[in-house]
């Protein structure tokens, strides 16, 4: 069986589309699969789209969660109620074309593979969107501890060991990318361009992007701590150098030492730094408060 993961927050009108649209790449690929969609809090009338096509068709599944956890609790409780010994994620507007579920099929004939991962190209998006993509990208692959290729996505075809290895993570923070690079099983991965999306627009704003872009850094690399230790180290080397020339120009020079103006620098400035310094170790400890209260990744309405 092949289960076929949706979360849908807020997808209305995209709906309409996507079954019609996926049912035939499945039905080339087997006869025995599941579509599982996930209600993550939705504002209009989604859940009661869902829950209609539940009815009308047995291959449909329909989880719905009391309010919205986001899209990585979303896709986690698709792959724990999940019964495939391959699933498919993918979200429901058609900005992932169904057309490359049979590229990743095809990738995993190999019994050495376990994951098709797409990777994007071709989106039409705002230039702050595209450099902050590029940003998290480039970063991510430089300074986190997992593989994480250019334009990565989360649309992808995997193994029922990729599966149950990801359901075994018990992290509440879930950045599912991430878990997805971490895993270390061998992933193909396939080009494919955008598709024009269904209906509505996108809820992914440029912040909600940095946001998810901070949770997944934090998540998987500890450099933003390293980089103050070091900054902090050359500060405290420069700061030594200044103090350090200003005694022996007033010893052998006689000249007076800066006064009222210099110290109020120095303070506002090593305050600065202090405040960044704290503030990125908060987020450290925010995520371990978060991890710590213990509570579930998501709830669903019974």
């Amino acid at each position: 069986m092949i289960s076929v993961i949706v979360p849908a927050h807020n997808e209305e009108e995209s709906i309409d589309f996507f079954l019609p649209a996926i049912t035939p790449v499945m039905e080339k690929i087997t006869k025995d699969y599941e579509i599982i969609f996930i209600n993550d809090g939705s504002n209009d009338k989604t859940a009661n789209k869902l829950r209609e096509l539940e009815k009308k068709n047995s291959y449909v599944r329909f989880l719905d969660f009391t309010r919205n956890f986001g899209k990585d609790a979303a896709i986690s409780a698709g792959l724990d109620h999940c019964k495939g010994n391959l699933a498919v994620i993918i979200d429901a507007d058609l900005e992932h074309p169904p057309e490359t579920i049979l590229e990743f099929y095809e990738k995993l004939q190999d019994p050495n593979v376990y994951q098709a991962t797409g990777i994007r190209s071709g989106t039409s998006q705002s230039f702050l969107k595209k450099i902050l993509r590029k940003v998290f990208h480039s970063s991510m692959k430089k300074y986190s501890s997992i593989n994480f290729p250019p334009n990565a996505t989360d649309f992808c075809m995997i193994r029922r060991e990729v599966i149950d290895t990801i359901n075994s993570m018990k992290e509440k923070e879930r950045f599912i990318r991430g878990l997805l690079s971490w895993h270390g099983y061998k992933t193909e991965y396939v080009d494919f361009e955008v598709g024009k999306r269904s209906a509505g627009t996108s809820s992914f704003s440029a912040s909600a992007i940095t946001n998810y872009a901070r949770k997944g850094f934090i998540s998987f690399s500890t450099t933003p701590l390293k980089i103050w230790i070091g900054l902090g180290g050359l500060i405290a080397l420069i700061s030594f150098a200044y103090i350090s020339y200003v005694i022996l120009k007033h010893l052998f020079i006689g000249t007076d030492v800066p006064g009222f103006v210099t110290v109020v620098c120095m303070i506002g400035f090593f305050g600065g730094i202090n405040l960044i310094v704290l503030g990125v170790i908060g987020e450290y400890i925010a995520e371990l408060f978060k991890e710590a209260k213990g509570r579930p990744l998501y709830i669903i309405k019974k």
